[in-house]
């Protein structure tokens, strides 16, 4: 949150050791971290505007959300 962004944002998850990796639209990866605690982490993208894609892979599966960003 919040979505939609001007770069900056949190991230809460609930595992130890989420990958998270953001898209663009053209497939490229232009951010990867993993979460080492189950915590929340601020993440601040200096990307260009548009429609990203953010995908979360835990032990408990993969879920991807669209992020969009406009400064």
């Amino acid at each position: 949150y919040p979505n939609p962004t001007s770069g900056q944002f949190t991230l809460v998850s609930q595992y130890i050791g989420t990958q998270i990796e953001i898209y663009n639209v053209l497939g490229d990866k232009v951010y990867s971290e993993k979460i080492l605690n189950p915590k929340s982490l601020i993440l601040n993208l200096d990307v260009p505007d548009g429609v990203y894609f953010l995908q979360l892979k835990s032990e408990s599966g993969t879920e991807t959300q669209k992020l969009i960003i406009n400064k």
